[in-house]
């Protein structure tokens, strides 16, 4: 857990290459422990990178991953937050009606967990 957010200090710094390698590292510690949901968190984690670091494609690979993982464990918050980056890497692919859903799910997911500035995080990647 500890390498997973070392690899979010990373990214708040934007040094994205450190992120992504420290978060990498977290994501095969966290499967040997067999962590499901930081584990979860670490892949919606490099999901994020990536579409900081300019890869939609891959991010959006990573974000449903993450997102569908979140579902398997129930874990809501998480997926309403995996949910808004993968609509912003939608959008930014030009997959306007695959965002749309996606955002308008994390909102309504967020919502239903009681976290009304998660959801409002989502309508902000809706806009």
């Amino acid at each position: 857990v500890d390498l997973m957010q070392l690899g979010l200090l990373h990214q708040a710094l934007d040094a994205l290459v450190d992120a992504e390698q420290v978060t990498r590292a977290a994501l095969v510690v966290l499967g040997e422990l067999g962590d499901a949901v930081h584990q979860a968190k670490s892949l919606a984690n490099l999901g994020a990178i990536a579409l900081a670091a300019g890869r939609p494609l891959e991010a959006a690979t990573l974000c449903r991953q993450a997102a569908d993982r979140f579902v398997s464990l129930d874990h809501r918050p998480s997926l309403a937050s995996a949910l808004g980056n993968l609509t912003n890497a939608y959008g930014q692919l030009g997959r306007v009606e695959e965002g749309l859903r996606a955002g308008e799910e994390a909102v309504g997911h967020a919502l239903a967990v009681g976290a009304p500035h998660l959801a409002a995080c989502n309508r902000v990647h809706l806009a």
